[in-house]
C-alpha cells in the first residue's frame, strides 16, 4: 500500500522535472547568444543580395533579411544588406533606419532617419552602440520604393525575460500588406495598424513586413509610426516622421 501511495508522487515530481527543463532547454533554444553590431563580412552581404529578386520583389528581400539576422545573430547584416541595396542596386528608392536603447524599461536614447536616394546616396545610418546599462534595444530598418516597401526591426531583451510586449506599427492608408513574419504573433488591426506580441520567454525577436506602396511613398503625410507596449504598461513611440530626416 505505501508503495502504491508513493508512485504517483515520483510520478508527479518526475512530471515537474521535465516541465523546469523543458522550459530551460526551450528558452535556451530560443535565446542564443546576441552579437549587436559587430563587424560584417562583404562577402557574405554580397552573397545574400544576390539571392533576392530586389528590382521587383520585396518579399524576397524581406526573406534575405530575415535568413541573415537568423544565420548571425545580429541585426547589423540586415542593415548593410539595405544599405548597400539603397546605395547601389535599387535605383529612386528611400533608406529608412531606426535605433534605440532602454534602461529597466524606460527609453534612454535613439536615432531615426530616412533618405532618399534622389537627394544623396551617403548613408552614415548606424544603430545606437551596444552598451552595458542596457536591458532592451530594438534596430530597425527598411527600404522604400515606388512598387514596394520592406521593414525588418528586430528587439532583444538583456534580461532573464523578455519585457517587451508588443510593437504597433501604423502604416501610409494607401499602403498594402503583401507579407509578413516574425518570431512573435502578428496581428491585423483595424484600418492600417499591425500589432506583433512577443512571449516573455523569448528575449531576442524580430519581424518583418512587406507593402505595396502603389506609388505613395513616405512622406509628411504618409508615415511610418511605431509604438512599444513594456510589459509595465508603459508605452513609447519610436517612429513617427514627420521631415525628411530627424533625429532623437
Amino acid at each position: 500500500m505505501g508503495l502504491a501511495m508513493k508512485a504517483p508522487k515520483f510520478f508527479v515530481a518526475g512530471i515537474v522535472l521535465g516541465l523546469i527543463v523543458g522550459m530551460v532547454l526551450s528558452t535556451s533554444f530560443y535565446n542564443p547568444p546576441i552579437s549587436v553590431c559587430p563587424i560584417v563580412d562583404s562577402m557574405k552581404v554580397e552573397e545574400h543580395i544576390a539571392h533576392a529578386q530586389i528590382l521587383s520583389n520585396g518579399t524576397s528581400v524581406a526573406k534575405i533579411l530575415v535568413e541573415s539576422y537568423k544565420e548571425y545573430n545580429t541585426p547589423n547584416y540586415p542593415l548593410e544588406i539595405v544599405r548597400e541595396l539603397y546605395t547601389y542596386k535599387v535605383p529612386a528608392s528611400q533608406f529608412w533606419g531606426m535605433s534605440y536603447e532602454f534602461k529597466d524599461n524606460h527609453m534612454r536614447y535613439g536615432r531615426l532617419t530616412i533618405r532618399n536616394r534622389t537627394e544623396t546616396r551617403d548613408m552614415d545610418f548606424t544603430y545606437v552602440s551596444l552598451t552595458p546599462e542596457q536591458t532592451q534595444r530594438i534596430d530597425g530598418v527598411g527600404l522604400v520604393t515606388s512598387n514596394w516597401a520592406v521593414f525588418f526591426v528586430s528587439l532583444v531583451d538583456f534580461g532573464g525575460i523578455n519585457n517587451i510586449k508588443r510593437i504597433e506599427v501604423r502604416f501610409p492608408e494607401k499602403w498594402e500588406l503583401d507579407y509578413s513574419e516574425s518570431s512573435g504573433r502578428i496581428e491585423i488591426g483595424e484600418s492600417n495598424i499591425i500589432r506583433v506580441h512577443f512571449s516573455k520567454f523569448r528575449r531576442r525577436n524580430y519581424f518583418t513586413l512587406v507593402f505595396s506602396t502603389n506609388e505613395h511613398r513616405i512622406t509628411l503625410d504618409k508615415n511610418i509610426c511605431i509604438l512599444v507596449v513594456m510589459s509595465d504598461g508603459s508605452d513609447y513611440r519610436l517612429s513617427c516622421f514627420h521631415s525628411s530626416s530627424s533625429s532623437t
